[in-house]
Parts: structure tokens; C-alpha cells; sequence
């Protein structure tokens, strides 16, 4: 028997996942680019392997970019969908998974990586924050609802966000695979069956109440279009700087994850250790408040962290990967 759950009658028993098959129901913003680097870090090695590391968010997985032509259905998205149900990532609760590989953000809360990941193999990218997609629900509803494409009347193959606590903003995001009386189903990433439903490290069909959902986000179905894979670029994340580099001996130890903003938000003493930094360096305020240091890479974080890397004249994308965070001990001060 399968279990629903809605904001009246939390449980940590939420649901029970459902089988693997198709259902029968089932029948653009871009990165900016970086301006160069050279005259900032002198030219040679340095430049060079700065450069590379920095194309964090943009290193393809081969065998995943998506090709077609033809208009895109949503059977197309959720045949994608369902042959990735029962996916885990390993080990459990490292947000270590291949989503997130793909995506160039691993060891990240996956949810709205998830359902980037099935819009853009099916051939239909929804370029929101990346041409590959989105990472922050509150991003993802709000690009729906300026599309006028956001409402409450669910549609198969809709993109779904669920509200799960009182703070009025999406915490977790889905595919509707078909509807039901009161509640849809939906095939989901980063849920589990007991445990937490918006960071639960597996991908699985629910069962869901309407009296969770905050908003339906329908695609654009039916037109034709050629997506364009991300420019290619080396994985920046192993690449050590070379000895000598600017910075290489006093900033801290970059933490091997990339800190951006996703649903839900990351968390971690890295993350408190990169806020502290940016206060040093004079980053008091931010969004009309002052900016916590928190340990949460929340909205604040990624306004600082983009209004930094223009400063210095790194790619703003809001991510602090290891060229922004070797940055923040050891490019010049200008503010």
C-alpha cells in the first residue's frame, strides 16, 4: 500500500516507492563569459592553469549531450526519467553522484540536477541558470513563472516544485509521470522513501498531495529546437595550481567541493570558513542585509561570490570553486 503524505500529517514514514516501469499515462539564460585572466595573474603557467580550473560548472560527461532535433514529448522526458529510478549516490548521504558529475557540481544536493539531467538527454534543455539546466528551485519557479508557464493545474510531464516546511519557497523539484485525484505522481532525484524527501540521496516514483506543491512549470513541448552543448573544457577540480602560484601558499586548502547554490542549500564548515574570508575582505552587506556567516550557501553567498569574481575579473557564476577560493586569500583587495 502506498502512503501519501501532506503538510497536516508529517511522518517520517512519506511514501512508499513505486516500480520502475513507464507509466502508462505518460504518453534561455547562458554563462558569461570570462574575461581574461592574463593580465591579472602575469601570463604563463599560472594563467594557464588558472583558466582551466575555472570552467568549473562546464565539463561534459561523454555520452550525455543531448542531440535532437525534433520535438521533444513528455514521454520522451519521463522514458529518461524512469530508466534512472532506483539510482543511488555512493556512499550514502555524499551527494556523490553522477548527476551532479555530469552537471559539473557533485558532492551537491541533486534534485533540480536531476531533473536538468532528463530534460536535457531527452534533447530539451532547460537552460534556467546553465544551458544545462538548474541547481535552486527558487530559481527554477521563478524562470517559469516570468514564462507565464507556472500554475497550479498539473500536467503530465510537468516540472513540479513541492513546498515541504513554512519558509515559502520550493524545496525540492520533480517530473510529473500522471495525475490522480488530489495528488500526482512524480519520478524524482535526491528523495528516499523514509528519511528526507528534498535530500535522500536516491531517484524514485512518489506519491504526492497536491496540498505540497507550490507550483506546476510546463515546458514548452512540441517545438522543435538544436541544443547546444556547454563548451568543453578540462575538469578543473583535481588540477592542483602550480608551485608558486599567487595565493598557493596562504589560502586554505580548497575543500574539493564546489560551493553554489542549490535546493536544499549546502551546508559545512567550508562554507562558514569562505563567508568568514569575504567579510575580512569587506563584504559586510549583502541583499540588503548584513551577510551572515552562517555556514549556508544561501542567496547571500551567491551574490557576494558573483560580485567578487567581477570584481577580480573571474567567470560570475556564483560558484566557488577552486580558482574563486584561493582568490579570496590571495587576489588584491579593491573595494
Amino acid at each position: 500500500m502506498t502512503t501519501t503524505w501532506s503538510n497536516e500529517t508529517m511522518s517520517e514514514d512519506l511514501f512508499e516507492p513505486r516500480g520502475s516501469g513507464l507509466s502508462p499515462f505518460a504518453a534561455a539564460a547562458t554563462l558569461p563569459e570570462a574575461p581574461a585572466l592574463e593580465e591579472l595573474l602575469g601570463g604563463g603557467p599560472w594563467y594557464e592553469a588558472w583558466t582551466e580550473l575555472e570552467h568549473e560548472q562546464q565539463a561534459p560527461t561523454p555520452g550525455t549531450v543531448a542531440t535532437a532535433t525534433r520535438p521533444v514529448s513528455p514521454a520522451d522526458v519521463l522514458r529518461v526519467a524512469a530508466g534512472e529510478i532506483g539510482t543511488t549516490e555512493h556512499p550514502p548521504g555524499s551527494n556523490n553522484n553522477k548527476y551532479g558529475q555530469w552537471y559539473g557540481m557533485n558532492h551537491a544536493p541533486w534534485c533540480a540536477i536531476f531533473v536538468s539531467y532528463c530534460f536535457y538527454t531527452a534533447g530539451m534543455p532547460l537552460a534556467i541558470t546553465t544551458p544545462k539546466g538548474f541547481a535552486y528551485c527558487p530559481y527554477g519557479i521563478e524562470w517559469f513563472r516570468r514564462q507565464g508557464r507556472l500554475d497550479m493545474s498539473p500536467q503530465v510531464g510537468d516540472v513540479v516544485f513541492y513546498q515541504f516546511d513554512a519558509d515559502a519557497e520550493p524545496d525540492h523539484v520533480g517530473i510529473v509521470e500522471s495525475t490522480t485525484p488530489g495528488g500526482i505522481t512524480a519520478i524524482e532525484g535526491n528523495t528516499s522513501a523514509h528519511g528526507s524527501q528534498s535530500n535522500g540521496g536516491a531517484v524514485l516514483r512518489t506519491d504526492r498531495k497536491l496540498s505540497l506543491v507550490i507550483g506546476f512549470g510546463h515546458p514548452a513541448y512540441g517545438v522543435a529546437t538544436t541544443p547546444t552543448a556547454p563548451p568543453a573544457a578540462t575538469p578543473g577540480t583535481t588540477v592542483p595550481l602550480p608551485a608558486g602560484a599567487p595565493g598557493s601558499p596562504r589560502a586554505p586548502a580548497w575543500p574539493g567541493r564546489n560551493l553554489a547554490l542549490v535546493s536544499p542549500p549546502m551546508r559545512g564548515s567550508d562554507v562558514r570558513m569562505w563567508q568568514a574570508r569575504m567579510v575580512e575582505r569587506g563584504w559586510r552587506q549583502a541583499l540588503g542585509r548584513p551577510f551572515a556567516v552562517d555556514g549556508i550557501y544561501g542567496p547571500q553567498s551567491e551574490a557576494v561570490c558573483r560580485s567578487f569574481q567581477k570584481e577580480q575579473g573571474l567567470v560570475a557564476d556564483g560558484v566557488v570553486g577552486p580558482v574563486t577560493w584561493s582568490c579570496a586569500w590571495a587576489c588584491p583587495v579593491r573595494r
